[in-house]
């Protein structure tokens, strides 16, 4: 089982017998990495034309998506091989460096745009995306 936030997914829940599911896809079914992926999507736009981006917000974002990478593979590697230990403690591993990286890149969109968090008016624009919009499309648009 893979916990995070108290949410368990089982491999099962990961449609183990579903092979034209992507190492995407898979990743988005579990909770900590949709939120990891969705909160990158966030700086990335409180990034966008902002002054105050430098080399180390950049470097967050890589070191971001190089993690959900990392584990979006050692969990399909898990799911399609059988699960060894081995597999699943990479996969467990890599998981719980997960919410520290949300909470890093969290941080920075907040250095990036301080204000936004506190804004009377939201408008949305440096939100974290909603992964859900993703997962629950239908899936001519998950696969395209």
């Amino acid at each position: 089982m893979i916990f995070c936030k108290g949410a368990a997914v089982t491999k099962m829940q990961i449609e183990r017998n579903d092979r034209e599911t992507t190492v995407i896809e898979t990743m988005l079914k579990v909770p900590c990495a949709g939120e990891l992926l969705g909160a990158a999507v966030g700086l990335v736009r409180a990034a966008d034309s902002n002054s105050r981006t430098d080399e180390g917000t950049f470097a967050l974002l890589i070191k971001a998506f190089s993690l959900l990478k990392q584990f979006a593979e050692a969990v399909c590697s898990a799911d399609t091989v059988g699960e060894t230990e081995a597999e699943m403690t990479q996969a467990e591993l890599l998981k719980s460096k997960l919410p520290e990286a949300v909470e890093k890149i969290h941080a920075e969109k907040h250095r990036l745009v301080p204000d936004c968090s506190s804004c009377a008016a939201p408008c949305g624009r440096t939100e974290d995306y909603d992964v859900r919009r993703i997962i629950d499309a239908p899936p001519e648009i998950r696969t395209a």
